[in-house]
C-alpha cells in the first residue's frame, strides 16, 4: 500500500521477548520509557512504530507521539506529513529519552526517575544510541536492552 509503505529490518524477535521479560519481571503500574521515538521536528516512518507498551504490558512514558498533536484523527489520517504541533511537554521527554539512549549518567537518570519512569527500552539500532554503563541492566537480547532505573 502506497501511503502505508511497510518498513522493513525494523522488527527482530528481541522485541517480543523483551516484552515478555518486562510482563514477567516490572510491576505493571511501572512506567517504561524508549529511545524508539521520533526525534524532535524529524520524520521518521519507522521510529516510534513498535508497540512496546503493549508488548511489555507497561504504561509508556511516551508512545504513538504522532498521534499526540492536537489534531483530530481523521485530520492525521488524512495528512500525517502536516505540521505535527507537538506540545513543549513532549518535546522534553522526546529529548531527555533521545539524550539518555546516547549517555545514561546518573543525572539523566535521576530526572527519568522524578518523572515516574522505571524502566528503559534501549533500542541500539536507533541512531546514535549507545550503551554506556552496564550497571542497571537487567536483561539483553539483540539490540534491545533493558535498564532498570
Amino acid at each position: 500500500h502506497t501511503r502505508y509503505p511497510l518498513v522493513t529490518g525494523v522488527q527482530t524477535c528481541a522485541l517480543p521477548i523483551s516484552g515478555k521479560w518486562l510482563r514477567t519481571h516490572a510491576n505493571k503500574n511501572d512506567i517504561i520509557g524508549t529511545n524508539n521515538i521520533c526525534k524532535p521536528r524529524v520524520d521518521c516512518p519507522s521510529g516510534g512504530q513498535t508497540p512496546i507498551a503493549a508488548w511489555s504490558g507497561l504504561r509508556s512514558y511516551i508512545e504513538a507521539e504522532r498521534f499526540i498533536t492536537g489534531r483530530r484523527v481523521d485530520e492525521i489520517l488524512i495528512n500525517e506529513l502536516a505540521p505535527r504541533g507537538f506540545p513543549s511537554w513532549l518535546l522534553e521527554r522526546q529529548s531527555l529519552l533521545v539524550d539518555f539512549a546516547s549517555d545514561q549518567n546518573s543525572d539523566m537518570k535521576a530526572r527519568l526517575r522524578d518523572e515516574g519512569v522505571r524502566w528503559i527500552w534501549l533500542d541500539l539500532r536507533i541512531e546514535g544510541s549507545r550503551l554506556t554503563s552496564d550497571e542497571n541492566v537487567r536483561f539483553r537480547s539483540g539490540p534491545i536492552v533493558l535498564i532498570e532505573l
